[in-house]
């Protein structure tokens, strides 16, 4: 199952920065019995992270034992190398006695493991404790107050771990008494089930649905692979929300007035306006479905110079740093349609083709495994190599006046490569 890293930054989080002179204190002038590590006076002291030892070894790792622990720092703690003992000493805090517990363990964090939280497993339930993790580029700790668990923070690949991936965790405790620490499990968050799939379009959209019979080859997909896709689409907001079973939802229902809009500057709308009539639908698409697969009309591969092009980009680069925000999902960003020769002129079929070329590359897609592009444009374009290329293929087009909506064969096989398209990349995103 693939993992992937959810944002799940709980407010438990007491010490933001604790950097002064890369170092960590307790204040025992504070008035209040838990004590927090990120003070920067009194007694205690942690050294800074880029002054302790690469110890971890292990890879991957995702269960370290309690007496696993770095020879130092380390107070009042004792272990076997399999479970450890802590014994805080740490009195009321009128009697000015304050010794607490800790030990720092270390392990290497690979960019691909997305967890999503550490859990401190324990035999008795201690009185209270804090639990730090490195912060390598401010050379500090990071503070929570916690003895049980933590929300793991979404940059903790880029921020948290030193130039070896390595990650440094202090498990201090407070109070008084003996506890027996089995293990910190780093837990990895399962992507859930993706078998709802979603797509919002409008005239060539509705070619490859109906025409082109999308919800019968996603059917014979799921016969095929012992599999549960559903398919649901949205046109015009006056057509509404068409189910499963291929038939308008009855009472109608409908995503907003938004959806009657899908160029790239609406698309760009749609993922990060926070104007109340795109978050109503943006919202709705996201409650409901899984798998969203969106696309702008032929219209949009009018592309008439390189700084329309480099505005397209920026549009789609700042929904992406939507789609990032969401692992939960998978968003297929569909190239937009070819024009008709007679319905576009030079430079604009290169620049629809770059356009194309761009967001099915690296440059768009690597590095964000819940985004995947299914190309339209080359399903239904000439080749750069013919003789009118970058347009809508002579065997694809309406007889009859110029026109850039695809003909039957056009929109089957649209149908049939893009069916294919999106149950392959919901099953590779969400693991077999």
């Amino acid at each position: 199952m693939r993992r992937f890293f959810s944002v799940l930054l709980a407010g438990i989080l007491i010490g933001l920065v604790a950097c002064a002179g890369g170092t960590s204190q307790l204040d025992p002038s504070q008035t209040t019995d838990v004590i927090n590590p990120a003070a920067q006076s009194g007694a205690f002291n942690l050294p800074a992270p880029s002054t302790l030892p690469h110890s971890a070894t292990a890879i991957g790792q995702t269960e370290i034992a309690g007496g696993a622990y770095l020879a130092s720092p380390l107070n009042l703690t004792w272990g076997d190398g399999t479970v450890a003992q802590y014994s805080p000493d740490w009195a009321d805090i009128s009697s000015k006695h304050y010794n607490p517990a800790y030990a720092v363990y270390s392990v290497i964090i690979q960019p691909v493991d997305h967890l999503v939280r550490l859990e401190l497993d324990w035999e008795d339930t201690p009185q209270s404790g804090w639990i730090g993790i490195s912060e390598f580029n401010n050379d500090c700790w990071h503070w929570y107050e916690s003895y049980s668990g933590i929300d793991l923070p979404e940059d903790l690949d880029d921020d948290y771990v030193n130039d070896d991936h390595e990650l440094f965790i202090t498990v201090l405790l407070t109070g008084h008494g003996d506890f027996v620490l089995n293990h910190l499990n780093l837990v990895e968050w399962d992507t859930p089930a993706l078998s709802n799939i979603f797509f919002l379009h409008h005239d060539v959209g509705e070619g490859i649905v109906v025409g082109g019979n999308i919800r019968g080859r996603i059917n014979v997909y799921n016969d095929a692979n012992d599999t549960e896709f559903t398919f649901w689409d949205h046109g015009y907001k006056a057509d509404g929300l068409r189910g499963p079973d291929g038939e308008y939802l009855d009472p109608y229902v409908h995503y907003g007035e938004m959806t009657n809009n899908t160029d790239p500057e609406d698309l760009f709308n749609l993922w990060t306006s926070a104007d109340p009539e795109w978050v109503w639908t943006r919202n709705l698409i996201m409650e409901n479905h899984e798998v969203i697969a969106f696309k702008s009309s032929f219209t949009a591969s009018e592309i008439t110079d390189g700084d329309m092009l480099a505005q397209y980009q920026t549009w789609h680069l700042g929904m992406r740093d939507f789609f990032d925000q969401h692992p939960e999902k998978l968003f297929v960003v569909i190239t937009p349609p070819p024009l008709h020769p007679d319905e576009t002129e030079h430079p604009s079929p290169i620049f629809a083709r770059a356009f194309a070329d761009w967001l099915t590359g690296n440059a768009y897609l690597q590095g964000h495994p819940n985004v995947v592009c299914f190309d339209l444009f080359d399903v239904l374009a000439s080749g750069s190599t013919m003789p009118f290329p970058n347009v809508l293929l002579p065997g694809f087009r309406q007889t009859g006046d110029p026109n850039s909506m695809p003909n039957e064969a056009g929109c089957q096989a649209a149908a049939m490569a893009m069916a294919q398209f999106l149950c392959d990349a919901a099953v590779a995103y969400a693991g077999d």
